[in-house]
């Protein structure tokens, strides 16, 4: 009787195997996800409630992911994306840095102080530059470009950090004032021979205005817009259901699976996040943030990531405003405000700000585990809807 039990056993316990076996092979065929977008992403609708949304997907300025929906619409997929995609490559042969043959890389490239001939929408995207960087006194400056370069985060790589003195020696040529333009004839103009600029801190805004316009011009009355994490809504995603939007926790760039802190209506409104979490360069345990203070030259935080004992820190901060461009711009100045500073700069101006803290609690699973705290500006209490 007990061989009976065994060989029973042993055959149950073989087929438990297999079976385990042909899971995680399925698992493994399995199509990877697609690349992760920054700071917010659409919260989608279950299969059975979702309305017809035409969709379509892609990448821009290199490896940045976008995402549009529209619903009410006659537009089909291809022609959306057709559309999509011919405004954002204009954005991109302009603005880019990556790009030798972009307008503000010419610009870049020439010590000339005389005007220098660009297209109507870099004038415009210069302007909106130096409207916020007169508003946030100078945290928020498109003329770090050599600064955002020298730390890794451009064009060109280094295999060391910037000592103090070159950093010293960069800040002579940083400074929005340095910077000028004109619409008539669209034009830009650097004071000193070595300034150059780097718009990708407000491109990718820009970027989701122009979509909304190009999909406008279609007809298209309700659609979210997404690039690379700045997000644009406008109706809704079928009848007495809003676009949801959901802003990330801001975890370490380990965490394979980002989770949504909050989630939120925008409404006809924009969303823009920074945050630290992502794109950093890490050097002997030190994070250094892609977000370079124009006043000192030097990432905005810097943290042991790996010690148990870290101070609280800002992790992320979401802006909503009526444009992204805007929103865009505006959620670096904050960041180099920090959250002291940039909460009373917000109740001061009306500014709808969500400021994420981080604190490091110990370790969980390998890695630090912490807490995330909430700091809402009055504007954003008052006119953004949380979804519960």
């Amino acid at each position: 009787m007990s061989n009976i039990f065994s060989l029973i056993f042993n055959w149950v316990r073989y087929i438990l195997v297999v079976c385990l076996a042909v899971v995680l092979i399925w698992w493994g065929l399995q199509p990877p996800g697609q690349g992760r977008m920054s700071g917010t992403s659409e919260i989608e609708e279950s299969a059975e409630t979702a309305p017809p949304i035409v969709q379509c997907n892609g990448t821009t300025m290199g490896t940045v992911p976008f995402c549009v929906k529209a619903t009410d619409t006659q537009v089909q997929e291809k022609e959306l994306l057709q559309t999509v995609q011919d405004v954002l490559d204009l954005v991109d042969s302009t603005m880019s840095t990556f790009r030798t043959d972009s307008e503000v890389s010419r610009f870049n490239q020439s010590n000339s102080t005389d005007w220098f001939p660009v297209s109507p929408e870099t004038a415009q995207v210069v302007q909106i530059a130096l409207d916020v960087s007169e508003l946030t006194q100078g945290t928020f400056d498109i003329t770090v470009g050599p600064l955002v370069n020298r730390w890794g985060f451009g064009p060109e790589e280094y295999s060391t950090l910037p000592a103090q003195e070159e950093i010293d020696e960069i800040l002579q040529s940083v400074g929005y004032r340095y910077l000028a333009v004109q619409t008539n004839p669209p034009s830009i103009r650097k004071d000193v021979p070595h300034l150059k600029i780097d718009l990708s801190g407000i491109a990718k805004g820009f970027a989701v205005d122009q979509v909304a316009a190009a999909l406008e011009k279609k007809g298209i009355k309700n659609y979210m817009i997404e690039v690379g994490g700045e997000t644009r809504t406008k109706g809704e995603k079928s009848p007495d259901r809003p676009w949801t939007i959901g802003i990330e926790i801001p975890t370490p760039s380990w965490v394979e699976e980002p989770k949504i802190q909050c989630k939120v209506h925008l409404g006809s409104q924009s969303m823009a996040t920074s945050g630290d979490y992502q794109n950093f360069i890490d050097d002997k345990g030190i994070r250094f943030s892609h977000i370079i203070d124009p006043r000192t030259g030097w990432p905005v935080e810097k943290s042991q990531i790996d010690l148990p004992d870290s101070r609280q820190r800002l992790g992320s901060l979401s802006v909503v405003d009526s444009t992204c461009v805007r929103a865009d711009a505006l959620t670096k100045g904050f960041y180099v405000l920090g959250v002291e500073e940039g909460l009373k700069f917000a109740n001061d101006h009306g500014i709808a700000v969500l400021f994420l803290l981080r604190e490091e609690t110990g370790t969980r699973r390998g890695g630090p585990g912490f807490t995330v705290r909430e700091v809402k500006s009055e504007a954003f209490k008052k006119n953004v809807k949380i979804v519960e």
